[in-house]
C-alpha cells in the first residue's frame, strides 16, 4: 500500500498492490469516501492490458515534475512496473522506455522505495 496525493487536489488517495489481479487505486473524493480508479487511471494492469504479481509499491516523483509517480515491484519474470503521472488523473506505463522493466525481469520483490541514491536529484538515473 502507499499513499501520496496523485491528483493534487489536496486529499489523500491510497493504492494498493494486488497478486495477479488488478491493481486498486482508491481516489479520496473529499468527503470521507474513495472511489477505485485503477482502470481508468490505467494502473490497474501493465502496458501490454495484463495483471502481474504486484508486491512492493511507492508513490514518488521519479522524473522530478512534482507529481507523484507510483513504481510496483512483482515476482520474477514479470517485470517492475513504473508509471508516470500524467497530471490529468491518468498514468503511463513507462516500465520498458525508462529501462527499469528489463533490469528487473529475473528479479522478485517485496518492498519498494524509490530514492536519490547518488544525490544527483534524480530518484531513478
Amino acid at each position: 500500500m502507499a499513499v501520496a496525493d496523485y491528483n493534487r487536489d489536496g486529499h489523500a488517495d491510497v493504492f494498493i498492490a494486488n497478486d495477479s489481479v488488478p491493481e486498486f487505486l482508491y481516489r479520496n473524493k473529499g468527503d470521507g469516501t474513495f472511489d477505485e480508479v485503477g482502470l481508468m487511471s490505467e494502473v490497474a494492469v501493465n502496458g501490454e492490458g495484463r495483471t502481474f504479481a504486484g508486491m512492493g509499491v511507492d508513490f514518488a516523483d521519479y522524473n522530478n515534475d512534482g507529481w507523484p509517480d507510483l513504481i510496483i515491484t512483482d515476482l520474477a519474470y514479470q517485470m517492475y512496473a513504473l508509471f508516470q503521472n500524467n497530471e490529468d488523473g491518468s498514468f503511463t506505463d513507462v516500465s520498458q522506455s525508462s529501462g527499469l522493466g528489463p533490469m528487473t525481469l529475473l528479479h522478485s520483490g517485496w518492498g519498494v522505495r524509490l530514492m536519490d541514491y547518488d544525490n544527483d536529484g534524480w530518484k531513478i538515473s
